[in-house]
């Protein structure tokens, strides 16, 4: 059984550190995640459970989780006008697709991603440790965020061109994304 974790790491690690296709700019703030990342690394919890009570406990740091553990857009709008402000077409960019794309679809079929990830056998924390709404969230704006980079913050190449034709097509609809998870859960 694979851990659902581990595909943001496949992800973020091969078409941001490996190839460096997109000059992505940071969207988590760096304090308050390592502050949350420090609090769960003691816990004796699976690291599938760790990785998501740490993006839980950063969500809710700023306001984007909800006590009901739904997601909230004001805060999520906010958040980004703030860590973003000094790059306008980055958060113009990050803000319709966080906010209009990702907070939307997720809220909508987050029982149909549940159901999806136990169907097929993708390891997930123990029901009850943490809401995989911010997991889910991040991996979203970060796929959807490389699909349509912008041009000046692109860094052509086949490598990075094949991804982003990949990630223009599997991230448009509910079916495509899951079946991009499947992908790269096969990739691990």
């Amino acid at each position: 059984m694979n851990s659902f974790p581990q595909l943001l790491i496949v992800l973020l690690s091969t078409i941001f550190v490996e190839v460096s296709c997109c000059t992505f700019p940071t969207i988590l703030e760096k304090k308050s995640m390592e502050e949350c990342w420090n609090e769960q690394k003691s816990l004796n919890v699976s690291d599938p459970a760790k990785h998501c009570k740490a993006l839980e406990c950063f969500f809710k740091k700023n306001n984007a989780l909800k006590s009901d553990l739904s997601l909230d857009k004001d805060a999520t709008e906010t958040y980004l006008n703030n860590q973003l402000k000094d790059n306008v077409e980055w958060l113009k960019l990050v803000k319709q697709i966080a906010v209009d794309q990702c907070l939307v679809n997720i809220e909508k079929d987050y029982t149909k991603m549940m159901d999806f990830f136990k169907t097929n056998n993708m390891e997930l924390p123990e029901p009850g440790t943490c809401s995989m709404k911010p997991m889910l969230m991040s991996i979203c704006v970060m796929a959807k965020g490389f699909a349509h980079c912008p041009e000046n913050h692109w860094n052509k190449g086949s490598t990075c061109d094949e991804w982003k034709k990949y990630l223009e097509n599997c991230t448009n609809n509910i079916e495509n994304t899951l079946e991009f998870y499947k992908q790269l859960d096969k990739a691990q």
